[in-house]
Formats: structure tokens, sequence, C-alpha cells
């Protein structure tokens, strides 16, 4: 149904809304404080490694030219924010893996009305190798249906098509990166977890559609992976969680 799309959209806003609240936030603020820090030191790497450029510049340039350096610290600020605005997704969520499923299961057990489990760091630390494991099959599946859809961009017929396929190839992958978190605490196989988004197609699309234009946002972006696991463990909850789902 064509509503589908609407209310998966919603589902990642409720999401948004939901990592605000107590027993939640700090398996949230983790992953945004340590993707933060990570950028900090790229910005100061950046910085330190232009500063001689701009030098030799200065020096090489005529006075009257001398100005034109201060394209680069433009041209550096342009860069750092489309790395910001398309790669912070794809770092964030390699940062916040291993604290991606116990965000996810905090938000379940709020969500279903019982008591949120301990999650203590000692139960944390023993989970995560198998939750970048997770990680690396979902690394392994994007790779292998993202080379079909870059082709598409170099073959002359199919280029003005192209970036609409992306970006519905990338809501999809939205839509797994973030539900493979609850659906895998719950025991659930990776190609059962595609299965049941199957299943709701146009929900999964309406969900990873908007993650994937609020990645585009600066500070909004911040929140993308846990409100998008949050919004996904929202969605299996009240949808996803009972195998026929039509």
């Amino acid at each position: 149904m064509p509503t589908d799309l609407v209310k998966g959209a919603f589902y990642f806003w409720r999401g948004l809304l939901l990592i605000r609240k107590k027993g939640i936030r700090a398996w949230a603020a983790l992953p945004i404080l340590l993707t933060l820090l990570v950028y900090g030191l790229g910005v100061w790497a950046g910085i330190v490694s232009l500063e001689p450029l701009v030098d030799r510049a200065e020096d090489w340039l005529p006075t009257w030219l001398s100005a034109a350096t201060y394209l680069l610290w433009i041209l550096f600020a342009a860069s750092f924010l489309l790395l910001f605005g398309f790669g912070f997704v794809v770092l964030s969520s390699l940062l916040a893996s291993p604290f991606n499923g116990p965000l996810a299961e905090a938000v379940e057990h709020i969500v279903s009305g019982h008591r949120p489990p301990e999650l203590s760091w000692g139960r944390f630390l023993l989970r995560t190798p198998r939750i970048l494991w997770e990680e690396t099959k979902k690394v392994l599946y994007y790779v292998a249906w993202a080379v079909p859809f870059l082709i598409l961009f170099v073959i002359p017929v199919t280029i003005p098509a192209a970036p609409f396929l992306w970006f519905l190839f990338t809501a999809w992958m939205f839509a797994v990166e973030f539900s493979d978190y609850p659906m895998d605490n719950n025991e659930l196989l990776f190609r059962e977890m595609r299965a049941r988004l199957k299943s709701r197609r146009l929900l999964a699309l309406g969900f990873g559609a908007m993650a994937a234009l609020v990645s585009t946002v600066p500070v909004l972006n911040l929140f993308v992976v846990p409100a998008g696991v949050a919004g996904a463990t929202l969605m299996w909850v009240e949808v996803f969680r009972l195998p026929d789902t039509r």
C-alpha cells in the first residue's frame, strides 16, 4: 500500500523522539560522541596538513594572487561538508555497531511494556565479536549489490534513471542496516530478516528513504544511526514480529 511509505517515514521520526527516553539515551549518546571525536580529529588533521600547502602557495604566488590561497580553505571546508553529509552514516554505523544491539534491546523492552534488562558492560563486551561479524555480512551484502547499481551511472541508456535507482537502493540498505539489530536480538538470521522486510517492502523503503534524506543534513545526521535503530525496533515490535505481516 502507498500509505506504507508514509508510515515507514514516520517510524524514523518516532525513533528520533524515542532516543531521548531514560534507559535509551545513554546507548544512543555513546556512538554520537565517538563519531564526533573521530570527525574532530579528522578536521584537525586536515587543517594541520593544509597549513604548509597554504604557506607554500603564498610564497610561490604573486602578491596580487595571494588572496587566492583562501580558496584552499574554502575548498577544504566544502570537501569536509560533503564528507560529513554523505560519509557520516557509514562511519557512524561502523563505530556504533557494538552499541546498536543493546540500544535496540533497550528500546524493545521499553515499548513492549516490560522492564528493560540490565545491560552490563561485561555482557556488552562478550557480544561485540558476533556483532562485528554481522556488520561484516551486511557490508558484503552492500558491496555485492552496490557494484551493479554503480555501473548504471556509466551506461548511457541508464544514466538518467541511475540516481533514482541508487536512492532506492540506499533506502533499502538503510532499512536492512537498522532492522538487523532488533531482529538479530530475537535470533533471526540475516536472510530471515530480509524476508520480513520484503513482506512489507514499501514500509521498509519509506523508513529507509527518510533515513537517507536526513543523513544528508549536517547536525541532524548525527542522530541518524540511533534514531534509525530505535525506529526499526518500533517497526519490529509493531509490524515485523509476526512472520506473516501482510
